[in-house]
């Protein structure tokens, strides 16, 4: 009897392993992405941080191809050299956090409206009248929950009064405001047994690239980079080589009027966003074909979530790539995590062990991240602002009740009250808390 069970449960589990293979042929989406690995030495060895090798010449390069459909259109009165020339050159660092980035979301738009985050001007000061601490972000950085916003920030704060106009009522009502499990996700219920995660992503997957088609992403930037050096990119984990790697969104959407691109961009840039959000086990992980250079034979490579990896992230060398090399920098920072552990209480199975060991081992990456890049940026004299869900505050606690309600991903109630939070956060006199 005993064998025979055993026997039994070894079929099973090898019926489960043969069905539920990852990625088969027509997973994989054909890309040319623009990455590159990045790697955190040791803070204290004087280099500080790996680094990268930052592709310097890319825009050039890109300008002078010939393939470039969207010519950069400069605005009059606006001070489109900053990010080249500027004496101040500001970062704005975007985590990740799931559901809880409707903070991050509602916080960013609301600087945004009240002129705190990009505007014009840029380059003249630093603050306004008041003395509340206007920034110009240079480079913007996403993972996960910050990759999704992270697009949609960088267009938002844009010089150009345009494209801010445009992309502010995105950042209000398309993003976390309407994210809701029946909008994005449909759980496999026991097919996940025979799938690569627990959610069906094809709606969260068509959602993005609507966005993306219907918003001209692509476009805007383009243009954007191509104009004013700003620069973009997300954070994936590449679980094939267990390396977090960088993608360049400006370079990957300038690379829609290449004739010569192996495949869709607009797929790949969707595509790009959805690996630095792929949670393992609850959303498919990305497979991509990439084709480094023209005619190489591609490279397989599987993407989780940038967040397996590092929370949010920001190089040494990032800011070598806008401003003069003597220019100030300032680092701001959106920590999208309440830092409360939803840890289940005995007795507990063997999911609910491995759910409370990744809630722990993911709160201790974020906190190891912050004091990472406190350290990085007091080393080289930098200054850093932090804007982080205080797991102490009574809204805060306020708002995780009401996921607590829910057995939702993507609570709604939980999603406004954070996205509230998030607007009067950042209404206070001092949005900001200095490092």
């Amino acid at each position: 009897m005993k064998g025979s069970s055993v026997a039994a449960m070894l079929i099973c589990c090898g019926l489960i392993s043969a069905c539920g293979s990852f990625p088969g042929p027509s997973d994989y989406t054909t890309c040319q992405l623009p990455t590159e690995p990045f790697q955190i030495q040791s803070v204290t060895a004087g280099s500080g941080e790996h680094e990268l090798d930052m592709r310097h010449d890319a825009r050039d390069a890109l300008l002078s191809s010939g393939h470039i459909k969207f010519a950069p259109e400069l605005p009059a009165a606006q001070a489109y050299s900053h990010c080249v020339t500027g004496a101040v050159v500001d970062a704005l660092v975007i985590s990740g956090g799931g559901a809880d980035g409707a903070y991050g979301n509602g916080f960013l738009q609301k600087l945004i409206a009240q002129n705190q985050l990009g505007g014009t001007a840029w380059g003249q000061s630093i603050t306004d009248p008041t003395g509340t601490t206007v920034i110009h972000p240079c480079v913007v950085t996403g993972v996960s929950a910050g990759a999704v916003l992270a697009p949609y920030v960088y267009l938002a704060s844009s010089p150009n009064p345009a494209t801010r106009a445009k992309y502010l009522p995105r950042l209000q009502t398309a993003l976390f405001m309407s994210f809701t499990d029946s909008l994005l996700v449909q759980d496999r219920g026991i097919r996940a047994l025979v799938s690569p995660a627990k959610y069906d992503v094809s709606k969260l997957k068509a959602y993005i690239q609507q966005l993306i088609k219907d918003d001209q992403v692509l476009t805007d930037i383009t243009r954007e980079y191509l104009a004013t050096n700003r620069r973009i990119m997300v954070g994936a984990t590449n679980i094939m080589s267990g390396k977090f790697e960088v993608i360049y969104l400006d370079e990957l959407a300038a690379s829609a009027g290449n004739p010569n691109y192996p495949g869709d961009v607009a797929t790949c840039f969707g595509a790009s966003i959805r690996a630095s959000a792929a949670i393992p086990v609850t959303f498919d992980p990305v497979a991509i074909h990439d084709i480094a250079e023209p005619g190489a034979a591609p490279k397989d490579k599987i993407y989780v979530d940038g967040g397996a990896r590092r929370m949010f992230f920001l190089g040494a060398d990032l800011f070598n790539r806008v401003g003069p090399h003597d220019a100030a920098h300032r680092i701001f920072a959106v920590v999208n995590n309440t830092f409360i552990l939803d840890i289940k209480q005995p007795p507990l199975n063997i999911l609910d062990i491995a759910e409370n060991s990744a809630k722990i081992a993911a709160d201790q990456l974020y906190r190891d991240d912050i004091t990472q890049l406190g350290d990085f940026s007091s080393l080289k004299g930098r200054n850093i602002f932090w804007s982080i869900l205080n797991s102490q505050a009574e809204e805060t606690n306020a708002c995780a009740n009401t996921k607590s309600a829910s057995s939702d991903l993507f609570p709604h109630a939980y999603e406004v009250c954070l996205y509230q939070l998030g607007e009067e956060h950042a209404s206070r006199a001092s949005p900001w808390h200095r490092h």
